[in-house]
């Protein structure tokens, strides 16, 4: 139950929509920053990098995060934390590959929408089999219906868009990353009762996911030396790691002051009006994007509200 002031919960509120149109920011940047680069393997290890470098910094300077870091690397010493609670920052490079990858084929708000369905499946597979130590619970009608309601609006946005043949893999991809991000939710939160702390983890998904980013951009580089086109010149193309982090503290923050359902519905009504602005920008608005992303943000909504209506039973 939330306990903030009503003046403090609007306040929160309006942070979480800016995060949200923060995290569509992201991917407008990563795209971007692939197409300068010349691969989505640079411009995500610069993402991830420039990000985890970051966090170095608020490593050093708070303790707790210190201390959140050596609880996390005892639970896993003495078998408490399973050795896959450091595989988040697997999931969390292949999020950020497949953004780079694509958004400058897709668009900001196509990605988007395909991965935010991918998101909700992946959250109601976890939900189903209590895999990465997530609770069980009922997949109930209201849920399924709500999922398909979103997955119907990844169908008219691609149809009411007219995307080519090229784009069907990258918003596929989009999806595959959406169920990665859910996976992600799922084992940080594991870790995160290990830290006691937010910090922690997401130093640790940084630091996995900055090595195997790093390392594939390297090999590209070798293997294709032609390919790398330099490093971007525009100081706002390194961004997108700080935003990233900046997403992760700042949620942790509201979901104290606004609950869970708000919190979600202020993100997600964030990213998909954020992804809308910049493809308007770009000129790549159309009329089944128009209509797939208010379809996406009911579906959403359906999703996050069942049980709100059903009567308690009677004792």
């Amino acid at each position: 139950m939330t306990t903030a002031k009503p003046w403090f919960r609007s306040i929160l509120l309006l942070i979480a929509v800016l995060v949200g149109i923060s995290s569509a920011t992201q991917s407008r940047i990563n795209g971007q920053v692939a197409i300068e680069t010349g691969g989505s393997t640079f411009a995500s290890a610069i993402s991830f990098g420039t990000g985890f470098l970051l966090l170095v910094v608020v490593w050093l300077v708070r303790g707790e995060s210190r201390a959140g870091l050596r609880r996390i690397l005892d639970a896993v010493a003495e078998g408490r934390l399973p050795w896959w609670g450091l595989g988040g920052g697997v999931l969390g490079a292949i999020y950020v590959f497949v953004q780079s990858t694509a958004v400058p084929v897709t668009g900001v708000a196509i990605f988007m929408v395909a991965l935010l369905v991918g998101q909700l499946f992946g959250g109601l597979l976890l939900d189903a089999t209590g895999a990465f130590g997530a609770p069980k619970r009922v997949i109930t009608l209201q849920r399924l219906v709500g999922a398909l309601v979103s997955l119907a609006a990844v169908v008219v946005v691609g149809w009411g868009s007219g995307i080519g043949a090229e784009a069907i893999l990258p918003l596929l991809l989009s999806v595959v990353a959406g169920l990665a991000l859910a996976v992600q939710l799922g084992i940080t939160g594991q870790v995160k009762m290990h830290a006691e702390e937010v910090t922690g983890p997401t130093i640790v998904n940084f630091a996995v996911g900055s090595i195997i980013l790093v390392a594939a951009a390297l090999i590209h580089g070798l293997v294709a030396p032609g390919d790398f086109r330099g490093f971007p010149t525009d100081w706002w193309l390194y961004l997108a790691g700080a935003i990233g982090v900046t997403y992760v503290l700042i949620v942790a923050f509201a979901v104290r002051g606004l609950g869970i359902l708000l919190l979600t519905l202020a993100l997600v009504g964030g990213q998909l009006l954020g992804s809308v602005i910049w493809d308007a920008v770009g000129g790549q608005v159309s009329v089944g994007l128009a209509l797939g992303v208010p379809i996406a943000f009911l579906g959403i909504v359906i999703v996050h509200t069942d049980g709100m209506w059903r009567r308690p039973p009677r004792v």
